[in-house]
């Protein structure tokens, strides 16, 4: 479980820019992997390095929980038509509904 996992209790509400590469790696593989169970599918290494490349090109503003609540909503099909299989296009889908969302209530505070 992600809520568990000791890295992301230390990382949760760090920017991604912030997060060392290779804890930002494991995070991202730790949220693949839950939305991958979520989805009934399995993740491959090519899907996973380019999440993450995208991940540190578009997202890098956002804290590290708002990447894996994108994951895990977006798996469970709250977010987009649900209808979506666990690719690149597929999450920066995700992650965009929840990068406006982060926005929103940047500026509402």
């Amino acid at each position: 479980m992600i809520e568990k996992d000791n890295d992301f209790q230390i990382y949760a509400t760090d920017l991604v820019m912030n997060i060392p590469s290779e804890k930002l790696q494991y995070l991202v593989a730790l949220f693949m992997k839950e939305a991958a169970i979520n989805m009934g599918s399995d993740v491959d290494d090519a899907t996973l390095e380019r999440t993450i490349y995208y991940i540190n090109q578009d997202y890098k503003y956002i804290p590290v929980n708002y990447i894996a609540s994108a994951l895990i909503r977006g798996s469970l099909g709250k977010i987009g038509d649900g209808k979506g299989r666990l690719i690149p296009k597929t999450i920066l889908t995700w992650l965009a509904d929840t990068g406006l969302e982060y926005n929103r209530m940047l500026a509402t505070a």
